[in-house]
């Protein structure tokens, strides 16, 4: 026992080994770019032109023609490189604005960017691969070939075709889910979960309205973003403590980029049984 446990040990070890450490003056330099790029998004649109000496040659054009996100605040939680150290995906947590129905809420999210060495300094770039040529997700730009006449067949995008897209999303959730609401008991710790599947051809992503704190409660979406026939999950956790809370709660999230709205009510009272 004794010498296969040691043998593991060894095995492990060498796979440790194997893996190439991230040299501390390249992880030092691309996290002070990511800090200064976003710092400027921080700062304003008064600042907002110093970040173009941090984009990519490649992707200029389309920074200078695009929107500027203004962020409150953020924060690098994950850096991933390629073999040779010259890319990098890096993962920040962002607050921002949100305009959901009209009314500005305050929203934290995730933000995947990607970012390689160029003329000797890291630059943000935007990374084509899996590039949305629709709104409704990743598409494949070979699959849309020019007709004998030079004309091309594009997909119909109109206001009936997202909104049936957005319903058929609708549609597969209530499938799973039956209903729109979840019952928790005040009495012990308990659980319980919406499931959405993304019934659309292409990537949707899932916000949830910021809700005032609710004793107790805890209410979250397991992921952000779902592929085509992902599904992912409303999650509602409650622990009784001194203050009880209200008998039901509301908790909506927002279909993007469909903007359709689910509501989901949670209800909390006493002596309910819980699977």
């Amino acid at each position: 026992m004794f010498q296969r446990a040691l043998i593991a040990s060894l095995s492990v070890c060498s796979l440790i080994g194997q893996v190439p450490k991230v040299p501390e003056k390249v992880d030092k330099a691309l996290r002070a770019r990511v800090n200064e790029f976003f710092g400027y998004h921080v700062e304003g649109s008064g600042n907002l032109h110093k970040a173009m000496d941090m984009v990519a040659d490649d992707t200029k054009e389309e920074y200078f023609a695009s929107g500027k996100m203004t962020l409150k605040s953020f924060k690098v939680d994950d850096i991933k490189y390629s073999d040779k150290f010259d890319k990098a995906t890096v993962t920040c947590t962002v607050t921002r604005n949100w305009q959901i129905r009209l009314q500005e809420n305050v929203v934290t999210l995730p933000m995947v960017t990607t970012w390689k060495i160029e003329h000797g300094k890291w630059v943000w770039y935007h990374n084509r691969q899996g590039e949305w040529l629709t709104m409704m997700g990743p598409s494949d730009y070979n699959a849309i070939k020019p007709n004998k006449d030079g004309s091309v067949n594009v997909p119909k995008i109109n206001a009936d075709t997202v909104l049936a897209a957005a319903q058929n999303i609708l549609k597969q959730q209530s499938n799973e889910s039956q209903r729109l609401d979840l019952h928790l008991s005040l009495d012990r710790p308990n659980s319980g979960k919406v499931p959405f599947k993304n019934g659309a051809p292409g990537q949707v992503k899932l916000e949830m309205t910021p809700m005032d704190p609710v004793p107790g409660l805890t209410v979250s979406l397991d992921k952000t973003d779902l592929a085509a026939g992902e599904t992912g999950y409303l999650t509602a956790d409650f622990k009784p403590g001194e203050k009880e809370p209200p008998s039901v709660v509301y908790a909506r999230v927002t279909i993007v980029p469909f903007v359709a709205t689910v509501e989901v009510a949670i209800y909390l009272s006493h002596d309910v049984k819980t699977e």
